[in-house]
C-alpha cells in the first residue's frame, strides 16, 4: 500500500522508512545494509573520497574521522522518538549504545 493510499490511517515507522527506501531506490540511488558503526564508517570514508576525488591514507582518515567526525555533538538529547504505539522518547537514550541498536 502507498504512503498516499494510507496517509489518513497509522502507518508504522517501518512501513514509511520501506516507502522512502523504495523511493530512494528508483531515483537510482544504491541500498547499502549498514549493520555497526565500523561499517558506517567505512561507508563515510568511500562516499567522501568518491565526493572529493580524493584517496585517505589510513592514518590520515583515522586523524580525519577523530578530529572532524567524531568530536561533532549532534545533541541527540534535543530530539524525541515515538515508537509505533505512540510512546515518546529521547533519542539520545536509544543512541548511546550504537552496537545494541544496530543489532
Amino acid at each position: 500500500m502507498k504512503i498516499k493510499e494510507k496517509i489518513i490511517n497509522h502507518i508504522s515507522q517501518k512501513e514509511l522508512e520501506n516507502e522512502f527506501i523504495h523511493n530512494l531506490t528508483n531515483l537510482g540511488y544504491e541500498y547499502i545494509n549498514i549493520k555497526n558503526e565500523k561499517e558506517l564508517t567505512a561507508n563515510l570514508k568511500i562516499q567522501l573520497e568518491k565526493l572529493n576525488d580524493y584517496k585517505f591514507e589510513q592514518d590520515e582518515w583515522e586523524i580525519f574521522l577523530k578530529k572532524e567526525i567524531q568530536k561533532v555533538d549532534i545533541g541527540w538529547e534535543r530530539y524525541d522518538l515515538i515508537d509505533n504505539n505512540g510512546n515518546i522518547d529521547k533519542m539520545s537514550k536509544n543512541f548511546n549504545d550504537l552496537e545494541r541498536v544496530s543489532e
